[in-house]
C-alpha cells in the first residue's frame, strides 16, 4: 500500500457545514465529536476533488480509478484510494505584530506525526514541549513577537526562548511541505501554544458572519449566522491506496492521478458562489509503504 498526506491551505473562508444548529450560530462548521476540532469530512473532501477533476476533464479515465464510479453505477466497485477526514493543523489569528500568526499545538502536530508514520514518511522534526498555558514557542526569526511575547487577539502569551531552535526546525520543515515557494512564510509566523489554549482558539476564534437581507422598507433583516474557517487556515488529511482486487500498479497510478487533480485551485464546501472554499492542496513530497517505521 502507498500512503501520503494532503495539506489543504485555505485561500478564502471555508465552510463545510454539519446542518442547522440550535445554538447561537445557525450554520456551524463540521467538528470532531471528541475534541471539537474543525474538520472536513472525508466524504466531502473526496467529493470536492472528484468534482474538480470532472469539471476539468469529464472524460479523464483516471477519475474512476481514483474515486470509483459515479452514483448511478455505485455497485460497480470502489475507487483505488481511501481518504481520511481533513483535520485542522494551524489556525490563522490576528497578531499585534506581523498582521497574523499561524497557531498550532503539540496535539495537532503529534496527530500529523502519527499520520506521517502510518504513511512511512520520515523526517518531521521533534515537536517542542509547551508545558505552560502562558508560554508559547516561535521561530528564531519570528515576525510575530512583540517585547518577548506574542499578542493574539486579546491574549498575551510569553515566548519560551529555550524552545526556539526546536520550533525553527519544525516550522521550516512544515513550510517546505505545505506551501513551497510561497512569499508569505509559514516558518516565521508559526506559533506553538499549549493544547488547552489551542482548543479554546479553534472552538471560539473561527469566523462568524451574519447573512442579511434588505426588506421592502430598506431595513436590514438577519437571516442567519454562519461559521467558517478563516482564510489561511491549514488542514491535513491522510490518503492511502486500498485493495480493490486489481494489481498494485493501479494504486500507484491512482496516487499519480490524484497529484495531477490537485495541481490547481480546488473548491471545497459550500458558499461557492460567494467565493468560499477556494483551497490550494499539496501532497507530501515523499511517501511509501504504509506501516513502515519512520526514521
Amino acid at each position: 500500500m502507498t500512503s501520503s498526506i494532503l495539506y489543504i491551505h485555505c485561500r478564502s473562508p471555508l465552510h463545510v457545514g454539519c446542518g442547522a444548529s440550535a445554538g447561537a450560530i445557525d450554520l456551524p462548521v463540521a467538528r470532531d465529536r471528541a475534541t471539537g476540532m474543525p474538520i472536513i469530512p472525508a466524504s466531502g473532501l473526496k467529493g470536492s476533488l472528484r468534482a474538480t477533476a470532472t469539471n476539468r476533464d469529464a472524460a479523464d479515465p483516471t477519475i474512476r480509478l481514483v474515486y470509483g464510479p459515479d452514483t448511478a453505477h455505485a455497485d460497480d466497485g470502489a475507487g483505488s484510494l481511501a481518504f481520511g477526514d481533513a483535520r485542522l493543523l494551524a489556525l490563522p489569528m490576528r497578531s499585534l505584530r506581523g498582521t497574523f500568526a499561524w497557531v498550532t499545538s503539540p496535539l495537532l502536530l503529534d496527530r500529523l506525526r502519527e499520520d506521517l508514520t502510518d504513511a512511512g514518511i520520515a523526517g518531521m522534526p521533534a515537536t517542542p514541549v509547551v508545558a505552560n498555558p502562558d508560554m508559547c514557542c516561535v521561530h528564531e526569526a519570528s515576525g510575530v513577537t512583540y517585547e518577548n511575547a506574542v499578542i493574539l487577539e486579546d491574549y498575551r502569551i510569553a515566548v519560551d526562548p529555550s524552545r526556539a531552535a526546536a520550533c525553527t526546525a519544525l516550522a521550516d520543515w512544515l513550510a517546505t511541505q505545505i506551501m513551497p515557494g510561497r512569499a508569505i512564510s509559514l516558518g516565521s509566523r508559526l506559533c506553538i501554544v499549549h493544547d488547552d489554549l489551542m482548543a479554546h482558539f479553534y472552538r471560539h476564534c473561527t469566523q462568524v458572519r451574519a447573512r442579511n437581507v434588505l426588506n421592502d422598507s430598506k431595513q436590514v433583516q438577519n437571516l442567519w449566522y454562519e461559521e467558517s474557517l478563516p482564510t489561511e487556515s491549514i488542514l491535513c488529511a491522510f490518503v492511502t491506496t486500498r485493495w480493490t482486487g486489481r494489481s498494485s500498479v493501479d494504486g500507484a497510478k491512482a496516487m499519480t492521478a490524484l497529484r495531477a487533480h490537485i495541481s490547481g485551485p480546488v473548491q471545497i464546501g459550500g458558499k461557492e458562489t460567494i467565493g468560499h472554499g477556494l483551497c490550494a492542496i499539496h501532497m507530501h513530497a515523499a511517501g511509501h509503504a504504509a506501516g513502515a517505521t519512520a526514521a
